[in-house]
């Protein structure tokens, strides 16, 4: 119960994300390190990692994707404030990373915790071994 009134005060709020129109609280803003942090989060919940072409095995791209246009937005200009160029928001719904210079950034300095991401991250680069 305690632990659920410090995250209200801290501007996250329990339940649905769409519902409640969640987003990123700007006391994360301030500091890079919540910034990735987060990112991480929102990334290993609602994100996703895969190969660009089949054609160019070494192309990989990370996408997010989520229905709360105000968590989108904020997620979006976090990456921006972190010096990546993701793509423009598509469809009201997802916006991607895919320059492969950013991919390297994203996992040496945010990286995941997802291991369904590791591993699919693992299943990818292996044919570039």
């Amino acid at each position: 119960k305690e632990l659920v009134k410090f995250f209200i005060q801290m501007g996250i709020n329990p339940g649905n994300k769409i519902k409640n129109q969640s987003t990123i609280p700007l006391w994360i803003f301030k500091k890079n390190s919540y910034l990735k942090a987060c990112l991480r989060g929102l990334i290993d919940t609602d994100g996703s990692i895969f190969k660009m072409s089949n054609k160019d095995p070494c192309l990989i791209r990370i996408s997010f994707i989520n229905y709360n246009s105000q968590l989108l937005e904020d997620t979006r200009g976090a990456f921006i404030k972190l010096g990546f160029h993701p793509s423009k928001i598509i469809n009201k719904k997802r916006f991607y990373i895919s320059r492969q210079m950013e991919i390297k950034k994203y996992l040496k300095e945010i990286g995941f915790s997802n291991k369904k991401h590791i591993n699919r991250l693992k299943q990818i680069q292996s044919p570039m071994v």
